[in-house]
């Protein structure tokens, strides 16, 4: 890599530097906990556990059948969150996982109807932005999200540095 490549590469790491820090996300400590206790305790409800995804047949591209759900439980989940605050979310097209959306990194979005569990997973793939494969060489990260038949949003998870 050249010089020139360097000096920009550096620039756009202390821009997203800047830009973490003026929307006070938290530090990513990355050894904090296994990926499948994770996973596992975001399938957890109150009726029991929710199957892994990766162990779920029949998933379906149509979503005619999605639990009604609007901007503002989206907005719930990603406040009560804690990882966003109201003025960031105003501006949410400048944020980075609007972007990497828009720009194609979501991919394959795909729905599973879990009805004794009343919720619907959905689940995608996600292109990584620095690299060709992931920290597994894997192609993509693989994550899900849960929705409670009302459009509530319960949950979600990526494995990606994004989360």
């Amino acid at each position: 890599m050249s010089d020139q490549g360097r000096s920009k590469r550096k620039a756009e790491l202390v821009a997203l530097a800047v830009k973490a820090h003026e929307m006070k996300l938290q530090r990513i400590d990355e050894d904090d906990e296994d990926t499948s206790d994770v996973i596992t305790s975001k399938l957890k409800t109150e009726k029991g556990a929710i199957p892994r995804p990766e162990n779920l047949q029949s998933w379906s591209y149509d979503f005619s059948k999605m639990p009604p759900f609007t901007f503002a439980d989206l907005y719930t989940y990603l406040i009560g969150s804690g990882e966003y605050t109201p003025e960031n979310l105003k501006s949410f097209k400048s944020l980075l996982g609007y972007k990497l959306f828009s720009d194609g990194h979501v991919q394959d979005c795909m729905m599973h109807c879990v009805h004794d569990m009343s919720c619907t997973l959905f689940k995608f793939k996600v292109l990584p932005t620095e690299r060709s494969k992931t920290d597994d060489n894997k192609q993509t990260y693989n994550g899900f999200i849960i929705m409670e038949d009302s459009g509530v949003v319960k949950d979600g998870f990526c494995p990606c540095k994004g989360g």
